[in-house]
């Protein structure tokens, strides 16, 4: 009885991973099936071939992100802490200035405001609430 037991068990993990597995790779088919598509619409090419400059600005742009991402991780961790504070903070608090600029200047559109609002207020209490997580837990080490 046990040993049906553990095979159906282990055949509903078999099956859910199975199923992840198929699920996430119809989900990653259709993405690079759409950029490659998108990119051929766009004529990304002949954008990046007439001015050259762009290009090496968006190369640039990413060589600079990615040294100032391997500069971050080689800091020490209470110093990671106080740049993940510092960068979360300022994101939040120009994301509430904007969104509460946007709610002031359409807060006669009552429909128009609204909507517009939301995403930006939704962000910045998701940034909110990640900043203080992380400042509660770096007071406590």
């Amino acid at each position: 009885m046990t040993t049906i037991r553990l095979l159906k068990a282990l055949s509903r993990i078999v099956f859910a991973t199975i199923a992840s597995a198929l699920l996430v790779t119809a989900f990653a088919t259709c993405t690079v099936t759409d950029y490659i598509q998108d990119f051929s619409a766009n004529d990304t090419l002949g954008y990046y071939s007439q001015q050259p400059l762009r290009l090496l600005l968006v190369g640039a742009i990413g060589v600079a992100g990615g040294l100032a991402a391997h500069g971050f991780y080689r800091l020490p961790s209470p110093w990671q802490r106080r740049v993940k504070l510092l960068a979360l903070g300022a994101a939040a608090a120009t994301l509430t200035l904007v969104g509460g600029s946007i709610f002031f200047e359409l807060r006669q559109i009552h429909f128009a405001g609204s909507s517009i609002f939301w995403p930006f207020g939704a962000a910045a209490l998701l940034l909110w609430i990640e900043f203080y997580r992380v400042w509660r837990v770096s007071n406590k080490a």
